[in-house]
């Protein structure tokens, strides 16, 4: 295994569901999250039927929102340590694609 992907906190009124990936550090840099995200976002508006579909990344690590630009998701803002994680708290940057952008895009 190289890494996990997965969906969490599926909201079913308002259609969205949060994005979270992990991949190991031997994998950075190949664009292998890039086209995972690409097939996630992909398989969460087409099969499950998601309006939303939205992720977060510590600013301390700008690499993650960049593939989630380059995986067509959009910069939301930034929540003031609005994070915390096992290195403490951390402000916590917002991306999300909505279902319009996505097929207005095919």
């Amino acid at each position: 295994m190289i890494g996990r992907y997965g969906g969490m906190h599926p909201d079913d009124e308002l259609c969205q569901v949060e994005l979270a990936c992990e991949i190991g550090r031997k994998w950075w840099n190949q664009g292998l999250m890039t086209e995972a995200t690409k097939r996630v976002i992909e398989f969460f508006f087409r099969e499950v039927g998601m309006k939303r579909i939205y992720a977060d990344h510590a600013k301390e690590n700008p690499a993650s929102g960049k593939m989630q630009e380059k995986a067509g998701m959009k910069w939301e803002g930034t929540l003031r340590q609005g994070g915390k994680c096992n290195n403490g708290i951390y402000d916590k940057v917002m991306y999300a694609i909505l279902a319009e952008d996505y097929f207005h895009e095919d």
